[in-house]
């Protein structure tokens, strides 16, 4: 596990934000895939909103750990 291997609070911290944004990005992409298998556009529209949002605040989220650490996370 990451937080054996990284004891640090930004470690943990890390390890953290991906495990709870790794469920939110598969879901956001199942929605968008079951919204676009149902052929639903305003389903398909807000699921394509929810998973734009979610690769933005990734985007944000690697761009200030970059600038702050001199990494990605």
């Amino acid at each position: 596990m990451t937080e054996a291997a990284d004891p640090t609070p930004q470690g943990r911290m890390n390890a953290l934000y991906h495990r709870l944004i790794t469920g939110i990005r598969t879901n956001a992409e199942r929605d968008l895939r079951l919204a676009h298998a149902a052929g639903n556009a305003a389903d398909q529209a807000r699921a394509q909103a929810r998973l734009d949002t979610v690769e933005a605040a990734l985007g944000i989220h690697g761009g200030a750990h970059l600038q702050t650490h001199g990494t990605r996370p």
